[in-house]
């Protein structure tokens, strides 16, 4: 979300979304590999207790990184805000401007 904000100097939601995905996408996908890898050494644990640590940090690491890279890169790319389209503080003063009313 906050490389596609600062993509200011392109014009469609689809340009937006490969600038995003080109600048942070490999970040995004190192960081949750180096998670994995390091939540996955807990598996050789005996206690249960680490071992089920390991299952909630994979499980968690892995929902998020798809959420992050498919679900929320999907719906940038469809109706991401450009230009003001999408724009939460002008939605939000349409809002108040009226319930002032």
């Amino acid at each position: 979300g906050h490389m596609y904000k600062n993509a200011t100097h392109l014009d469609t939601c689809e340009e937006k979304t490969r600038y995003a995905l080109t600048y942070i996408g490999p970040t995004v996908i190192g960081g949750g590999l180096t998670t994995l890898l390091s939540a996955s050494v807990l598996f050789l644990c005996t206690l249960v207790f680490f071992t089920k640590m390991a299952t909630l940090l994979v499980f968690t690491v892995l929902l998020s990184v798809m959420h992050a890279m498919l679900f929320f890169v999907a719906l940038c790319a469809v109706a991401g805000p450009t230009k003001g389209f999408g724009d939460l503080p002008r939605v939000s003063r349409l809002f108040a401007r009226s319930t002032s009313e």
